[in-house]
Protein backbone atom coordinates (compact mmCIF):
# COMPACT_ATOMS: atom_id res chain seq x y z
CA UNK A 1 0.00 0.00 0.00
CA UNK A 2 1.26 3.66 -0.60
CA UNK A 3 1.48 6.78 1.58
CA UNK A 4 -1.56 8.20 -0.32
CA UNK A 5 -3.50 4.98 -0.39
CA UNK A 6 -3.10 4.95 2.84
CA UNK A 7 -4.62 7.59 4.23
CA UNK A 8 -7.82 6.59 2.89
CA UNK A 9 -8.02 3.05 4.94
CA UNK A 10 -9.73 3.53 8.54
CA UNK A 11 -9.54 0.37 10.70
CA UNK A 12 -12.05 0.02 14.06
CA UNK A 13 -13.02 -2.37 16.25
CA UNK A 14 -16.49 -1.91 17.23
CA UNK A 15 -18.57 -4.25 19.69
CA UNK A 16 -21.77 -5.47 18.09
CA UNK A 17 -24.38 -7.68 19.63
CA UNK A 18 -21.65 -8.47 22.28
CA UNK A 19 -18.67 -9.26 19.68
CA UNK A 20 -15.81 -7.46 18.58
CA UNK A 21 -15.58 -7.10 14.66
CA UNK A 22 -12.60 -5.81 12.75
CA UNK A 23 -14.56 -2.85 10.66
CA UNK A 24 -12.07 -1.90 7.66
CA UNK A 25 -13.33 1.61 5.92
CA UNK A 26 -11.54 2.96 2.77
CA UNK A 27 -12.52 6.10 0.72
CA UNK A 28 -12.72 6.60 -2.75
CA UNK A 29 -9.21 7.66 -4.20
CA UNK A 30 -9.25 11.37 -5.80
CA UNK A 31 -7.53 9.71 -8.24
CA UNK A 32 -5.98 6.59 -10.24
CA UNK A 33 -4.06 4.28 -7.60
CA UNK A 34 -2.68 1.54 -9.60
CA UNK A 35 -1.01 -1.74 -8.62
CA UNK A 36 2.92 -2.66 -8.39
CA UNK A 37 3.34 -6.63 -9.18
CA UNK A 38 4.96 -8.67 -6.34
CA UNK A 39 8.42 -9.06 -6.19
CA UNK A 40 9.60 -11.60 -9.17
CA UNK A 41 7.21 -9.46 -11.23
CA UNK A 42 7.10 -8.05 -14.89
CA UNK A 43 7.44 -4.42 -13.30
CA UNK A 44 3.77 -3.25 -15.13
CA UNK A 45 1.67 -1.65 -12.97
CA UNK A 46 -2.21 -2.94 -13.05
CA UNK A 47 -5.42 -1.03 -12.39
CA UNK A 48 -8.18 -2.99 -10.17
CA UNK A 49 -11.51 -1.84 -9.39
CA UNK A 50 -14.46 -3.15 -6.72
CA UNK A 51 -17.76 -4.66 -8.53
CA UNK A 52 -20.51 -5.46 -5.95
CA UNK A 53 -18.53 -7.95 -4.17
CA UNK A 54 -15.79 -8.60 -6.99
CA UNK A 55 -12.59 -7.34 -7.52
CA UNK A 56 -11.91 -6.73 -11.59
CA UNK A 57 -8.85 -5.89 -13.43
CA UNK A 58 -9.24 -3.05 -16.31
CA UNK A 59 -7.61 -2.82 -19.44
CA UNK A 60 -7.57 -0.39 -22.75
CA UNK A 61 -10.59 1.22 -23.42
CA UNK A 62 -12.32 -0.24 -20.17
CA UNK A 63 -9.61 1.49 -18.03
CA UNK A 64 -9.88 4.70 -20.04
CA UNK A 65 -14.17 5.01 -19.88
CA UNK A 66 -13.50 3.96 -15.84
CA UNK A 67 -11.38 6.94 -15.43
CA UNK A 68 -13.32 9.41 -17.45
CA UNK A 69 -16.06 8.86 -15.34
CA UNK A 70 -14.79 8.82 -12.21
CA UNK A 71 -12.12 11.32 -12.14
CA UNK A 72 -13.26 13.77 -15.84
Amino acid sequence: MSTPTATTVRVGFPEIAGNVVCQISVAAAGMPVFAKPAKGGNGATDFWVRVGNATKQLHGDDLLRYKEDHWG
